[in-house]
């Protein structure tokens, strides 16, 4: 018979598998999201930051190629910026600074080879930071981490099911203690 401490530990792992399995749907090919971060191609984000190639962002920041950005930052080839800064090869920049080697920071500072932080620091090759600190290779960070409910419901079906497996492995954990 297993004990309590060995039953806790599994139901333990089991959300943790649960919410990697929702949590790998957010990232991909042809994604969109409104207000969460997404990975891929051709992908849009309409208030957070999204990084690929051919991709649009509103007010948020972009990392790719032949993208567009209308208030936030982009980084990449032939792209523009309206009132955020811009790095890479035939960009324009209406407001901000520049250092380094085709690297941009707005408020921050910046290391390495075609990086771009907006207000922190970014460490690394084409990776973008929009708030917060980013170490690495074409990768991105939102100003916060998303929160297992953020993820839970971001990609439609994958959301209910994870908030199910959430639900029962919560209520199987507070009977096995006799705290309901």
């Amino acid at each position: 018979m297993a004990s309590k401490t060995q039953i806790l530990l599994l139901l333990v792992a089991v959300m943790v598998a649960s919410y990697g399995f929702t949590n790998a749907s957010a990232n991909g090919i042809n994604n969109g999201t409104n207000a969460d971060n997404t990975n891929g191609t051709n992908s849009n984000s309409t208030t957070g930051n999204t990084n690929g190639i051919n991709c649009n962002s509103t007010t948020g920041n972009t990392n790719g190629t032949n993208s567009n950005s209308t208030t936030g930052n982009t980084n990449g080839t032939n792209c523009n910026s309206a009132t955020g800064n811009t790095n890479g090869t035939n960009s324009n920049s209406a407001t901000g600074n520049t250092n380094g080697t085709n690297s941009n920071s707005a408020t921050g500072n910046t290391n390495g080879t075609n990086s771009n932080s907006a207000t922190g620091n970014t460490n690394g090759t084409n990776s973008n930071s929009a708030t917060g600190n980013t170490n690495g290779t074409n990768s991105n960070s939102a100003p916060t981490t998303k929160s297992a409910a953020a993820s839970l419901s971001h990609k439609g079906i994958m959301g209910l099911p994870g908030f199910l497996i959430y639900t029962f492995i919560s209520t199987a954990a507070l009977k096995l203690f006799h705290l309901i």
